[in-house]
């Protein structure tokens, strides 16, 4: 980029060559290469993050398909299960229906027997150790997932891609370098242009080698499964072939007894035919053959009255009564054959199904003696094994020996330093115990500052709400006073309007009058004339006629009547002027006192200005002293939190001591418990070789010996279920105690369980303590509902009152708006009336209309004193609908605190109930482990019936192996209590 720059910059100098214009070009440049590599450098970050949460995404989505793939596999035992009930039955169905409806006791016998192992089986399957081993392997893979998510190994991932970074970086500038070379000067664009598709192409060719490295990952792991589902249905089809081998070769056999049987029967059939024809063919064998069989025939009570009496019987029998008999003996003798046969083909059956039990059985003793080698195998393998942890353990036990007599020697010179130390501890513990003073003066101190800046937070709160209610009132008469301005502005404007309408109608009036003036003084100019004309003919012509004397003045007296009259006229008309300048002098007076009050309003405005720029001010000292204050608390919070934390830590690295400790006990007991099953392994197998000696001379002796050891072990493990009691009520307490006091204390595990113990009750106290707790959440709730309901009341009451003082408003001003409608229908009469006056009128029309026009004017001014009163109560109105409206902000303010409260009370009782269902799980799955300890007892029970002391020893081991995995179970339960614990201590 600086490359780029440094390119355009001569590109500059070339075009321009003044020296300001290349500094400004060189400075732009400059500006415009940082800008670049900022964002070059940000979007690379941002690339980076998006890369580490891609990859996190593929490990969380790898890690959900191995949970998925061992749901799959318990799936699938179960669906073989299911499969081979329906197999069992469907053979079943077909052995009924070959046999008939009657079937066999002994079959009968063992079908149950099958149904009883496949219940068992079953029981053993849905409650087998490997379904809460993978329900503890889900529970361990979701805690990595989480991990994965919380970024812990994003450290090595972020150097690794920084060194790629790097890389690309290297190649990408030496790839500009060479199109620097390459490309002219004109070219820059260009260059800026592959420098903007460079990083894509990266970040693409990046994201498809992640891709190919999943895809590969994702083959070779179905890969591996899929060898290990061969191998296992290789094994399969093995044992099967292995099986129809079997069974194929007695069949066979059974083909040639059946063969062999049907060749003896026909030859037996055959040699019977011939001697029934030789028979029948000599009468004198016949008779003897008679005088045979009739006796065998015939009833002991009969023979002798035939031998005593001399009848018709002792006469010899005709030949077709021989051949009768002989035929129905025959007949006879096929029936029994029939049946023989009959009995024979079910034995056979019997035969057969107990030949392919035994190839079965056979298969099975196969495959357990491969087992029974792997395990030996095992076993040896465990035994070296368990040797060189105690050859381990033995060094480990001397090197501790030597170590504890050194100790013992250091001991004895530190017990001398200790003495010596108790005097420095006692003058320690006296300048502990000043410290200590101090440091609580200095906590009270702090408390008290505390208290102090929280009062003065408060006092300035208060402050700033008081200022900002001030601050509002003064825009509310800020607000008032500009209405009542622009209203006061208006009615001026209104009435200088209408002044000078009057002004303008009073002058056209005295021009007018003038001119009737000047009309007049023409016309008794006129008559002045004509009279005198007139005296001159009168004095011509006195001496003519006297009517016309007289006549001349009538018309005299007439015409002087006619000028006083215009001059009474001439005199009010100067009256009505002289009014009408006065009412335009008060007029313009009345203009000058509104424009003298309009500045004196804008005067009382700027100083309101000034006043509130001075608040402002004021509050925003007020908001720096607030947050140099916060500031302060934030300081001592901080340390306050810094000497927690190095408190924890030192508690916590107590804690790791103590664990240690305890684990090593643990290793140790757990040594000495192998140490002890090989003893007693051996113990047994010693008293197996003398009992196998003495076997057949002391039968009894033998029974009597396994039943006093079973009986033993009966004893023992009775002793080790009240132990691992004991140790389970001591872990109910120890939680009982975590959730009364909120917080963790860890469970010492103690030596491993040989059983399982019952699970004890759940403890009353801590249902009784949830029952308060909630019946007080619930009262509280209730008191909060009531409060609530008030100020739902109030809010309506307000809402109400607000409404009403709202309509009276709307009632003033249609009042308002009717008298201005009243006012100016008046002042349009007034002008009709004075446009439509009659030039010649008397003095009582003028009265009246002067009488008239102050009527008017006294209205008016009633009706504007009635419009300042109603303003002043509309003001009124407005500050009391204000102090209301403040009021319910209040209000609302306060409901929602309630409501937030309540949330907050609901997400705790919700805490709480998910904890109970978590502490319910548990005793679920403590009483699932009280049921494997009965069975585990059963067959405690079971194995004093056995008289092999192989199977004994074996099932012994065995019993060993699966209380040592329930202890491992039994482990993770506790660290997965003591998380929830953890998780709900900060809760409550």
């Amino acid at each position: 980029m600086q490359a780029i720059s440094s390119h355009q910059v001569d590109y500059g100098k070339d075009v321009a060559p003044g020296g300001q214009l290349n500094s400004k070009l060189y400075v732009d440049a400059k500006h415009g290469s940082l800008y670049k590599t900022k964002f070059m450098a940000a979007v690379r970050l941002w690339k980076k993050r998006e890369e580490e949460k891609k990859v996190l995404l593929k490990k969380t989505s790898q890690l959900e398909e191995a949970w998925t793939q061992k749901d799959k596999f318990i799936h699938s035992s179960r669906l073989i299960i299911k499969f081979r009930e329906d197999h069992i039955s469907r053979l079943e169905k077909k052995l009924k229906a070959e046999c008939g409806t009657v079937a066999d006791v002994e079959s009968q016998a063992l079908i149950d027997q099958l149904k009883e192992e496949i219940s068992i089986l079953r029981y053993q399957i849905e409650h087998h150790p490997k379904m809460t081993r993978y329900a503890a392997e889900n529970y361990s893979l979701r805690e990595e997932n989480r991990q994965l998510r919380s970024l812990e190994s994003v450290k090595k991932a972020d150097e690794d891609e920084a060194q790629v970074a790097q890389e690309l970086e290297e190649d990408f500038q030496r790839a500009m370098e060479v199109d620097r070379n390459m490309e002219t000067p004109a070219g820059a664009s260009t260059s800026l242009a592959t420098d903007a598709l460079g990083p894509p192409a990266v970040e693409k060719l990046k994201a498809q080698l992640l891709q190919k490295q999943s895809d590969l990952t994702a083959v070779l792991q179905a890969f591996e499964e899929y060898k290990e589902i061969t191998k296992k249905q290789m094994s399969q089809l093995e044992s099967d072939k292995r099986y129809l081998d079997k069974s194929n070769r007695h069949l066979e056999n059974i083909l040639e007894a059946t063969n062999a049987y049907k060749k003896q029967e026909v030859s037996e059939l055959n040699r019977i035919h011939v001697e029934t024809l030789k028979i029948l063919t000599t009468p004198t064998k016949a008779y003897n053959l008679r005088s045979r069989l009739v006796p065998m025939s015939s009833p002991e009570h009969l023979n002798s009255s035939i031998n005593d009496q001399n009848d018709i019987l002792a006469e010899p029998s005709p030949s077709h009564t021989t051949e009768m008999a002989l035929t129905e003996e025959l007949r006879q003798v096929q029936e029994q054959a029939s049946q023989v046969r009959a009995q024979l083909g079910e034995e056979e059956l019997k035969n057969s199904k107990l030949m392919q039990q035994i190839a079965k059985l056979e298969e099975q003793i196969h495959v357990m003696s491969l087992e029974s080698g792997q395990k030996e195998e095992q076993l040896s393998t465990e035994r070296t094994n368990k040797n060189r942890d105690h050859l381990k353990l033995q060094e480990m036990i001397n090197s501790l020996q030597q170590k504890h007599q050194c100790e013992q020697e250091t001991a004895e010179v530190l017990k001398s330093e200790i003495r010596d130390l108790r005097l420095v501890l006692q003058s320690s513990d006296k300048e502990l115990a000043i410290v200590k003073e101090e440091l609580r003066d200095k906590q009270s101190e702090q408390q008290r500052q505390a208290s102090q800046l929280s009062s003065s937070l408060i006092a300035t709160q208060l402050q700033l709400d008081k200022v900002q209610l001030e601050w509002e009132q003064l825009l509310e008469q800020h607000h008032t006073l500009q209405d009542s301005f622009d209203q006061l502005q208006a009615e001026a404007k209104f009435d200088a309007d209408h002044a000078r309408q009057q002004m303008q109608d009073r002058q056209q009036e005295i021009s007018q009058l003038r001119a009737q003036i000047a009309e007049l003084n023409n016309s008794l100019e006129t008559e002045q004339e004509h009279t005198r004309t007139l005296t001159y003919q009168l004095r011509e012509s006195r001496e003519n006629t006297s009517k016309e004397l007289s006549e001349t003045a009538e018309e005299n007296t007439r015409l002087s009547k006619q000028v006083l009259d215009m001059t009474v006229q001439i005199q009010q008309q100067v009256s009505k002027l002289d009014h009408r300048e006065q009412n335009l002098c008060t007029a313009n007076e009345t203009i000058k006192g509104l424009e003298q009050k309009v500045e004196q309003d804008k005067d009382v405005v700027l100083h309101l200005i000034n006043q509130t720029r001075d608040l402002r001010s004021e509050l925003n000292h007020k908001e720096q002293t607030i947050a140099h204050l916060s500031g302060d608390i934030s300081d001592i919070t901080a340390k306050y939190n810094a000497a927690c934390l190095e408190r924890k830590g030192v508690e916590e690295q107590n804690t790791k001591m103590q664990a240690e400790i305890t684990d090593l006990k643990e290793a140790l007991e757990r040594s000495c418990a192998s140490s002890k099953i090989e003893v007693e392994v051996l113990q047994d197998e010693v008293i197996y070789a003398n009992e196998e000696v003495e076997r057949l001379t002391k039968v009894l002796d033998e029974h009597n010996n396994l039943l006093e050891a079973a009986q033993e072990q009966a004893a023992q493990k009775d002793i080790v279920i009240q132990n691992l009691q004991q140790k389970v009520q001591q872990q109910h307490e120890a939680v009982e105690k975590t959730i009364r006091n909120g917080a963790l204390k860890n469970v010492e595990s103690t030596c491993t369980p040989k059983a399982i113990a019952k699970t004890p009750c759940t403890p009353g106290s801590f249902s009784r303590d949830l029952t308060q707790v909630l019946e007080s959440q619930e009262r509280e709730l209730e008191n909060r509902r009531s409060s609530m309901m008030t100020m739902e009341i109030l809010l309506a009451e307000l809402n109400a009152e607000r409404a009403a003082k709202n309509e009276e408003i709307q009632r003033l001003k249609t009042q308002l708006t009717e008298k201005e409608v009243v006012r100016m229908e008046i002042q349009g009469l007034l002008d009709q009336f004075y446009n439509k006056k009659p030039q010649g009128g008397t003095t009582n029309s003028e009265e009246l209309i002067e009488g008239i026009k102050q009527s008017l004017l006294k209205e008016l001014q009633e009706e504007r004193e009635e419009k300042e009163k109603v303003i002043q109560r509309l003001s009124d109105t407005q500050k009391k609908m204000q102090t209301q409206e403040s009021m319910l902000a209040q209000s609302q303010t306060c409901v929602q605190e309630l409501t937030t409260e309540l949330r907050n009370r609901c997400l705790e009782l919700r805490e709480l109930s998910h904890r109970v269902q978590d502490e319910d799980r548990l005793v679920k799955e403590n009483e699932l482990l009280r049921k494997q300890n009965v069975q585990l007892s059963e067959e405690n029970g079971k194995l004093v019936g056995h008289k092999n002391h192989k199977q004994r020893i074996e099932y012994l081991v065995k019993l060993k192996k699966d209380n040592t995995r329930l202890q491992a179970e039994n482990e993770k339960l506790r660290s997965a209590m003591s998380i929830m614990q953890d998780n709900s201590g900060p809760l409550l």
